[in-house]
């Protein structure tokens, strides 16, 4: 804000009722969801204005925020310690060598990652009635162990000796502890001269706002420009933007060296002009005085390569709305932006102040602001929010945070209404929106109002994921295998049995929307002599694809392990002559094996590729062995047998976790248990097995059960082990998916979890057996839930369950594929949302006799999750059972 040197309260247009507002403003929102508590947190006399907010980085439940005050002698600053839910208040203490009753004002809030406070304002050089270019910065500081505020220098930046008006200071810290600059402080502000703009400056401190660097000038040239907004990466990277208004162009700029120096500005045209009486903005019903600008904020989500930028700007249909642009690290535009947020209106209505915030874990980005209703309302508006998917493309509806609307237009209301700006952060997944409210101007005027929001009232309007055919392919494939590149999410590779066609590795490079198949390895006749297919890539795109052959084909003398390998998604494959065991042997049988590559960056065995199997040789015995490569598949450490060698076992399913830990889960048949063990040295070596559940009532079926959906081939346990290897509050959470009976006889999945040493959490272990996903009601019937696969997105710590399930078919005999997900860590579960929009029957006459076979796939990332399944849908035609597969956003 151009700060005012004189504050006075003005009597304007009294308008209608609150009680009527509310009622008309619900055209442009939904509504508020009912628990959502608003909170006042000012509660001080006088308006308040222009509030920010931070939250402490080590510990996100303390919150820091700071307003205007028109009636105090200082800033006022907020402090809550209980994620919001109470807030103390307080007025800063006067700086060293300030004047009598100074003005102050444009608050900006940070803390470091030791717990540091900082609050940054402008204040003026003399007192407030006698006005004066003469408006420096102050920097307050409080230390964790300080008793109160202190400042560390009289100003942050020196004044120009012929005066001068430094205006929009914006605080950031570098709270990234592998960043080389780790707790700077970066302040960025514009200064004018006289009646000279000098540009868009920039300083920064590493001694706690002590000393601050020789000022330097980010923007190439300015002519008059204003609204600074900050970003730093993780790395360090920090991103500017501000509003160029002579222009009509919001910019962007990036370092990559702490601030030293900065690149080639980006700019990016808006349609917003100067209209009426504001300089530099323009009137809209809700504002008429003070008038509103774009306000741009610069957002770095460097884990996923994307910067946002948000604003306002004039709609064609004159009124104003905000929107969101969208680029890669390098500031280079991404096509489909930019993108209006919120529904399409039928007569005009406004969205103004937005503010925007990260969730860093999961990759959403928050974006709050005032909106208004339609006509007459267009004078009312409600604070609202909207949150996005991982790209931004794709928002929830509008949702009113603010449980009563504000009417600045009546009287009592502050000349400077809404300000120019408001606050929003997001610690640990809870969304911190604050604004300022005239609720009731009449006892208290303007304050300053916050909510906690959680994403669960916010869904996207895209609801359904398109379902794709990744196989079409003549003859019946089924047991399918999926995996995402962890350096690109945009690249997949799936596999899957093949009868009647050569089996194929699909390669997706479009987020799995469009495959390609390449046939791999070279068989005849028609894919009859391999089978059992697993795919995996590691973090440098390298990609591999077990498999077993038959050896010689159509003999089965032995069934021997492979693992083909290519350096990227358009190299050929590399298929290697003998097994990962070395020669085959006649009278080896190889089965069910499981491949995953280590990708952890804080892993001693990064990259290091492990298959485990179930391996006979001549023998009827099956033991689970573990192999390992640490040259991209080119040769492999000896089978390691894991568990006891002397019972008949398969099913095995392979993990690794954060710190280089191995996990493998499997299922000793003769025993009717499902079994986990862990190796903490690569797999060398693997410590005693732990029970995860015992396998309830044996049956006709060997070591499985008959259900009417499968009563052929039936179906088993299948333990899917998985590990949260990111940095969700659930690093390092081991959890095991599992098919076993319920007590009404029917298929049921479920989830045991361990800690990283194999520490029972949640499930069987733990004493309570847990069941993935929930239903809307229970249902009447009963159903069957079998064949689960799983994985946990390593970006937002999700936990992902999908499986075949009965419920909607009474005889149960058709099959939905569907999924649910857990966000904290396995205990709690989302409603199971088909994902399959036709049913499958594997019994009909034409169906395949291996049905749906003994396994699916998924992968996820990038707050995406990709299951693969068989599917009937087309089982009238000659291409019978087909691999599907869908892109599943995680809401």
């Amino acid at each position: 804000m151009r700060m005012a040197i004189a504050v006075a309260l003005v009597a304007v247009l009294a308008g209608t009722s609150i009680g009527d507002a509310h009622t008309e403003a619900q055209s442009a929102t939904s509504a508020l969801p009912a628990r959502l508590r608003n909170v006042d947190v000012s509660q001080a006399p006088g308006p308040q204005a222009e509030v920010r907010i931070a939250a402490d980085p080590r510990s996100p439940s303390r919150l820091l925020a700071a307003s205007n005050s028109d009636s105090d002698p200082g800033m006022r600053v907020y402090r809550s310690g209980d994620s919001g839910r109470s807030w103390s208040s307080e007025v800063l203490p006067k700086p060293p060598n300030s004047v009598a009753s100074p003005c102050h004002a444009d608050p900006a809030p940070a803390i470091d990652g030791d717990g540091n406070q900082y609050v940054v304002y402008i204040q003026s050089g003399v007192a407030c009635e006698e006005g004066g270019e003469h408006v420096t910065i102050r920097v307050a500081v409080r230390t964790p162990t300080d008793q109160g505020w202190r400042y560390a220098a009289d100003s942050a930046i020196p004044e120009d000796p012929s005066g001068s008006f430094d205006d929009n200071p914006w605080l950031a810290v570098d709270t990234d502890p592998g960043s080389p600059h780790y707790s700077r402080l970066y302040l960025a502000w514009f200064r004018s001269v006289g009646e000279r703009r000098l540009g868009f400056e920039l300083s920064y401190s590493d001694d706690q706002g002590a000393h601050w660097s020789q000022p330097r000038i980010i923007s190439d040239s300015v002519v008059d420009a204003g609204y600074p907004s900050l970003s730093v990466a993780e790395g360090g990277t920090v991103y500017a933007a501000w509003h160029d208004f002579a222009r009509g162009s919001l910019f962007m700029d990036k370092s990559t060296d702490g601030g030293q120096t900065f690149g080639t500005d980006v700019r990016w045209p808006i349609r917003e002009r100067d209209l009426g009486d504001c300089p530099n903005g323009r009137p809209i019903p809700a504002q008429r005085l003070r008038c509103i600008r774009s306000d741009p904020t610069v957002i770095a989500d460097s884990r996923r390569g994307r910067v946002y930028l948000t604003y306002s700007d004039s709609a064609r249909n004159g009124s104003e709305d905000v929107f969101v642009a969208a680029f890669d690290s390098r500031l280079r535009r991404l096509r489909g932006f930019p993108h209006r947020v919120g529904a399409r209106e039928r007569r005009p209505t406004d969205q103004f102040w937005p503010t925007a915030a990260l969730d860093r874990s999961s990759g959403r980005l928050w974006l709050c602001f005032y909106s208004t209703g339609a006509g007459q309302a267009r004078t009312r508006a409600s604070f609202s929010c909207a949150l996005s998917r991982r790209s931004g493309r794709f928002w929830s509806r509008v949702v009113r945070v603010a449980s009563v609307p504000s009417d600045e237009t009546r009287a009592g209301a502050s000349e400077f209404a809404y300000g120019d700006y408001e606050g929003l952060v997001v610690a640990t997944g809870e969304a911190h929106p604050i604004w300022t409210d005239g609720r009731d101007l009449r006892r208290s005027s303007e304050e300053i109002y916050t909510t906690a929001l959680d994403g669960s009232a916010f869904t996207t309007g895209r609801t359904r994921a398109r379902q794709v055919d990744v196989s079409r392919a003549r003859g019946a494939q089924n047991e399918p295998a999926i995996a995402v590149d962890p350096s690109n999410p945009r690249v997949l590779i799936a596999s899957s049995n093949s009868f009647g066609s050569p089996m194929s590795v699909y390669t997706s490079r479009d987020g799995g929307a469009s495959w390609r198949p390449a046939p791999v390895p070279a068989d005849k006749p028609n894919g009859v002599c391999v089978g059992d297919p697993g795919v995996a890539i590691d973090s440098h795109g390298g990609q591999y694809f077990s498999f077993l052959r038959d050896v010689p084909c159509g003999e089965s003398e032995a069934t021997g392990l492979f693992v083909a390998t290519r350096p990227n998604p358009d190299a050929g494959w590399r298929v290697p002559s003998d097994t990962v065991a070395g020669p085959l042997r006649p009278g080896t049988s190889d089965d069910k094996p499981a491949i995953a590559v280590d990708t952890s960056s804080t892993s001693p065995h990064r990259d290091r590729v492990y298959v485990a199997w179930a391996r006979a040789v001549e023998s009827e015995i099956h033991a689970i062995v573990v192999s390992h490569s640490d040259d991209g598949g080119q040769t492999w450490s000896p089978p390691l047998p894991v568990g006891e060698t002397t019972v008949d076992s398969g099913y095995p399913s392979i993990a690794t976790g954060p710190g280089g830990e191995v996990y493998v889960a499997w299922h000793p048949f003769e025993q009717d248990r499902l079994m986990l063990a862990l190796s903490l040295d690569g797999g060398d070596h693997f410590g005693a097995a732990r029970l995860i559940d015992v396998k309830r009532k044996r049956s006709t079926c060997p070591a499985s059960w008959p259900i009417p959906a499968q009563a052929r081939r039936c179906v088993r346990p299948n333990p899917i082990v998985t590990v949260d290897t990111g940095r969700s509050a659930y690093r390092g959470r081991v959890y095991v998916t599992y098919e076993n009976q319920a007590n009404d006889g029917t298929q049921d999945v479920y989830l045991a979890a361990f800690d990283r040493a194999l520490k029972p959490v949640l499930g069987a272990p733990a004493g309570r057996r847990v069941v993935a996903g929930s239903r809307v009601r229970r249902l009447r019937y009963r159903a069957d839930q079998f064949w689960p696969a799983a994985a946990v997105d390593s970006l937002t710590g999700t936990l992902w369950a999908c499986f075949y399930d009965t419920a909607g078919d009474r005889t149960r005999l058709r099959t939905w594929f569907s999924c649910t997900r857990s966000g904290d860590g396995g205990r709690h579960w989302t409603r199971i949302a088909r994902v399959a929009s036709a049913p499958s029957d594997e019994t009909a006459r034409w169906a395949s006799p291996l049905q749906y076979g003994d396994y699916v796939g998924l992968a996820a990332t990038d707050g995406i999750a990709h299951p693969i399944w068989t599917d009937t849908r087309r089982g009238r035609s000659a291409l019978r059972e087909e691999i599907y597969t869908a892109s599943v956003p995680g809401e």
